[in-house]
């Protein structure tokens, strides 16, 4: 039972630093979108 609880708890952890982790790629990503899009089209 308590086993149970500490992995749900490890669980938790880990899902919020992988979701922050994608947010923070995924606005990099973006970034380097523009980049290519804006030197590719010459705007």
């Amino acid at each position: 039972m308590n086993k149970l609880r500490e992995d749900r708890k490890r669980h938790g952890t880990k899902r919020v630093q992988s979701k922050s982790f994608s947010e923070r790629d995924s606005h990099r990503l973006e970034a380097v979108l523009e980049e290519a899009l804006e030197s590719a089209f010459g705007s």
